[in-house]
């Protein structure tokens, strides 16, 4: 899987967790999301993804 392939799914998943009320799914997908952004030098990503993140814990 590519990795903007795998970050899709994640934020995929974060989606369904949310629509579920399972915040602590959410969060742990969304933290894979911050790093794989991380990884990837996307600082743009990396700041939006932190910041969904902010707005659920």
């Amino acid at each position: 899987m590519t990795e903007a392939n795998e970050t899709l799914e994640l934020l995929r998943q974060v989606r369904l967790a949310l629509q579920g009320n399972r915040y602590e799914d959410a969060i742990t997908y969304l933290k894979q999301t911050v790093d794989l952004a991380h990884k990837a030098g996307d600082l743009g990503a990396e700041g939006r993804h932190l910041g969904n993140l902010a707005l659920i814990e």
